[in-house]
């Protein structure tokens, strides 16, 4: 009987099909535990069970990361294709159509007429815009062509993650880049628990920018307050859009301004004209669908091939203006083609969320002058609304100095929390106080606002309860738990009192209750309800 067993699991270890057949009903988790070595690869068909590996790239905005991607695409298994996907803008897929070219990368740009030419073999890179026409596109050229093993590249994939994330060609591919300058809305495998909504990747790589990178850190942010009649006044903003030109812009020795504080294209062409008639020597270029030129009292309107071409015509001009909105944000480089002109000056509309209002601040980037402090001119209704500013500069340096993704927010201490550090310190008369108040209250007493921890509390206010509101004894004293402390050993925890367990330890190396050993004697604190 038992040789009949014995060759009866060996036929199925042996059945490659089957073994592969069998492990497809793992939980993704627990086949990223698996130890893929090479003796169990011999007995699977690893390509169809290896889970799916994100890894997440970023860096700050204009820090260098489609240099990254294209050390990506030539060292990454260089045999696979690689399958790159960028925001929905054809002036992006431009500027990577020319540095594919530049570093003489062969690649296959995907639309409706190119995804019906023969594949070429030797063009290792797809690429193509996020929308549902050219993604329809491509999936029909990879299925047309039997492109089954393929590495997917998702710029600033933030963007549009919640709706590629549910494809059929994102589940399929084994390896994703993620790149972003904003990588807000992804956590590591092994913080997923503190931050359920976001996505998990199982690798994080960093750019740490150069000394020549004008970064955050390196810009001023000048409040412009307005009030809100004034805010959806296009004269209003152009009154103060014309103050900054003459007080700062034209008192520099050569400028680039970008103003990105208009909605509508009506706006910015407004906006142009309206520049242009107090500063007609001053160049205002419009960026939209087409490019409009406002200099010397003439209106030129050109088709613009990108935006380097456009800037290239004014090398020889000391000052420059661009008013843009939708041109003005994720991926669009604000430089000529010699990269020796840059933004120096920005005037945008405050607030909004981090990643908006840090995808609009093209003024980042490398920069030769590394003394020179760019500008930003915030438009606000408010100058407080401003501190939103020095919120994002913590939070980015948290993000691009911490060896982690960033640590969620504390919670906001509570009307309740305060009223009991004020019961905890014998303060008296607070019950009457909001939270304001409390907190006055707090300062004037010179008590410090932190939490009270579990175990700060009184003693008799400490007994421990289980599931079924009866008292949990400590198993060393058989007395009531008061100050509650548990230890892991192995798959089982127990709970004790903690000057008990602390005494045990003193001579035993191993669990009091299951024997097991505790070889760090590590102690949590337990939670009171």
């Amino acid at each position: 009987m038992t040789t009949i067993m014995s060759a009866t699991v060996s036929s199925v270890i042996h059945n490659r099909s089957l073994m592969t057949y069998i492990f497809e009903y793992l939980d993704i988790y627990d086949l990223k535990r698996l130890n893929m070595s090479v003796h169990f690869k011999e007995h699977v068909y690893i390509d169809y069970i290896r889970p799916q590996h994100n890894t997440l790239l970023y860096g700050q905005v204009q820090s260098g990361k489609t240099s990254k991607i294209i050390e990506y695409i030539k060292t990454f298994k260089p045999d696979t294709v690689k399958v790159v996907i960028i925001q929905n803008n054809k002036h992006m897929l431009s500027q990577y159509k020319s540095a594919f070219a530049n570093r003489q990368i062969s690649f296959h740009a995907i639309n409706s007429i190119s995804s019906t030419y023969p594949y070429n073999h030797n063009s290792k890179v797809l690429i193509t815009i996020y929308n549902k026409f050219r993604m329809r596109h491509l999936q029909d050229f990879m299925r047309r062509n039997a492109i089954q093993k393929y590495c997917l590249v998702l710029d600033e994939s933030d963007q549009y993650l919640h709706k590629i994330k549910n494809s059929v060609l994102f589940q399929k591919s084994k390896d994703v880049l993620h790149v972003t300058a904003t990588p807000f809305r992804y956590a590591k495998a092994s913080d997923i628990k503190k931050y359920k909504s976001r996505f998990e990747v199982d690798n994080v790589i960093k750019i740490q920018p150069p000394k020549e990178y004008m970064g955050i850190d390196k810009v001023d942010f000048i409040p412009i307050v307005m009030n809100n009649f004034d805010l959806n006044n296009n004269n209003a903003i152009c009154g103060n859009i014309k103050n900054i030109i003459k007080t700062d812009f034209l008192q520099q020795d050569q400028g680039f301004m970008l103003i990105n504080c208009f909605t509508f294209v009506a706006d910015m062409k407004q906006a142009g004209l309206s520049l242009s008639t107090a500063y007609p020597n001053l160049p205002i270029v419009v960026l939209s669908s087409k490019c409009i030129m406002y200099h010397k009292g003439k209106i030129t309107q050109y088709h613009m091939k990108d935006v380097k071409s456009c800037i290239d015509k004014f090398n020889k001009v000391s000052h420059m203006v661009v008013i843009a909105n939708r041109l003005s944000n994720r991926g669009i480089n604000y430089t000529n083609a010699s990269y020796s002109r840059y933004i120096t000056h920005q005037i945008s509309m405050a607030g909004g969320s981090y990643t908006s209002f840090l995808q609009k601040c093209r003024i980042f980037g490398l920069r030769k002058e590394t003394d020179y402090r760019g500008k930003v001119y915030c438009i606000t209704s408010e100058e407080k609304q401003m501190m939103f500013v020095d919120k994002l500069k913590s939070k980015v340096a948290k993000l691009f100095n911490a060896p982690a993704l960033p640590e969620p927010k504390p919670k906001k201490i509570t009307v309740k929390e305060l009223k009991e550090i004020c019961r905890h310190h014998g303060v008296k008369g607070f019950s009457k106080y909001k939270r304001d108040g409390l907190i006055q209250l707090l300062n004037d007493h010179d008590i410090p606002i932190v939490r009270i921890q579990e175990q700060e509390k009184e003693k008799e206010h400490n007994i421990e309860y289980n599931h079924m509101g009866t008292i949990v004894e400590c198993p060393i004293t058989c007395m009531p738990i008061k100050d509650a402390v548990r230890i892991g050993c192995g798959k089982h925890q127990h709970m004790f009192e903690r000057n008990a367990i602390q005494h045990w330890f003193e001579n035993h190396q191993t669990c009091p209750v299951c024997n097991e050993d505790v070889p760090n004697k590590q102690l949590y604190s337990v939670v009171l309800m």
